[in-house]
């Protein structure tokens, strides 16, 4: 039994690291956030449902938050199970818990687990 667990993880950190540069460019809209197992209202502290994060080539990033727009950066980390953004204050690290070209499912500490769908 331990045997298949250690190798359903061993799969799944395949598929979590198996994404690339290519899924991500584009345009990802906040579609769900939770908390300490509490679904947040994304309205209610962004003041809009209108949160993207947008991917570009050669590390381009973009914090779109209604109308403001943060310029930054983004990166994975070497092993690709984290995605690093700096839009101006400090870099933040999310860990990848699901990712493939239609969604992505991160968590950040401190602020919980975010999904995002492509759009």
């Amino acid at each position: 039994m331990k045997k298949l667990i250690a190798l359903m993880l061993l799969f799944a950190g395949f598929s979590v690291s198996a994404q690339g540069p290519a899924e991500l460019m584009g345009k990802w809209k906040l579609v769900k956030w939770e908390k300490d197992g509490k679904v947040q209202n994304i309205s209610a502290h962004y003041k809009t449902d209108a949160v993207f994060q947008v991917f570009k080539d050669n590390g381009v990033f973009q914090q779109v938050t209604g109308k403001q727009i943060s310029d930054g950066t983004w990166k994975f980390s070497h092993d690709r199970r984290a995605l690093i953004t700096d839009a101006g204050l400090l870099p933040t690290t999310y860990k990848i818990v699901f990712f493939d070209a239609k969604r992505r499912i991160v968590t950040q500490d401190g602020m919980g687990t975010f999904t995002y769908e492509k759009v």
